[in-house]
């Protein structure tokens, strides 16, 4: 009997530490959770944080006078090239038209960006999102009304 008593004894031990054992597994994956939990929302902020940067970083270059630079110097061109395609275009469409004095003055220089000072009010990149505007809405105009006919057959004699 005295044997039994010790096995059970041993089995009620083993029991004990086989319980202690799932507790404390359970409390290793709650921990474990909490932790993955943590990371994800750090993972989100620091995700907010570099979009919140990239924004910022954009903005402060549309302000700066380096794209206001390009800005002017793509608009120089542009307008070059357009002015040399419809040139090409009427001197293709009229080649008995003496279009000489359109040349008359142009420069193969290098388009350079003004130097002009222009007083613009200073833009301050903002920490935010810009802000979408709508669509500008259609103002439609009043349909124009029937005018009788101008004629002095229909005026009255005075």
């Amino acid at each position: 009997m005295a044997e039994v008593e010790g096995l059970q004894e041993t089995v009620r031990d083993v029991e004990r530490a086989s319980a202690k054992a799932k507790e404390e597994l359970a409390s290793e994956v709650e921990k474990r959770r909490k932790i993955e939990v943590e990371m994800a929302e750090k993972e989100r902020q620091t995700s907010k944080w570099i979009l919140e940067a990239k924004v910022q970083t954009v903005e402060e270059f549309k302000a700066s006078s380096e794209m206001k630079n390009i800005k002017v110097e793509f608009t120089q061109l542009s307008f070059i090239k357009g002015f040399k395609l419809c040139q090409k275009n009427g001197i293709d469409k009229f080649p008995e038209l003496d279009l000489s004095f359109l040349d008359e003055g142009a420069s193969d220089d290098k388009v350079r960006p003004s130097t002009s000072i222009v007083d613009l009010p200073p833009v301050e990149p903002s920490s935010t999102a810009p802000l979408v505007t709508s669509a500008p809405s259609v103002v439609e105009e009043p349909a124009p009304t029937e005018v009788a006919p101008n004629s002095s057959a229909d005026l009255p004699d005075v």
